[in-house]
């Protein structure tokens, strides 16, 4: 399955080469943690994986030079909102 589709009605051309990442749907409320402060999660997964990450419309959108880059770059934005998702379960059960 692949993760990482042009955005229906608009070419990758008019977001700058970027990407919408459909299969990957961040909930609203943990896409501030996703990006992390001054951008340092959205960066740490951009070095990591060779891509450019940036947010439209409260959607990921990104650019990698090939298919690789961008699915390592989705696997990590993947674990790293499962571990938001946990710690906020967990704190929410300890309320």
């Amino acid at each position: 399955m692949q993760n990482v589709h042009e955005e229906h009605g608009k070419s990758s051309s008019n977001r700058g080469g970027f990407k919408m990442l459909r299969n990957l749907m961040v909930p609203e409320h943990l896409m501030g943690h996703v990006i992390g402060k001054g951008r340092e999660n959205l960066n740490t997964i951009e070095t990591k994986a060779g891509v450019s990450l940036k947010v439209i419309d409260n959607k990921l959108h990104i650019k990698g030079a090939t298919e690789k880059q961008q699915k390592l770059a989705v696997r990590e934005i993947k674990a790293l909102a499962v571990r938001l998702f946990i710690t906020e379960r967990n704190w929410m059960g300890t309320r």
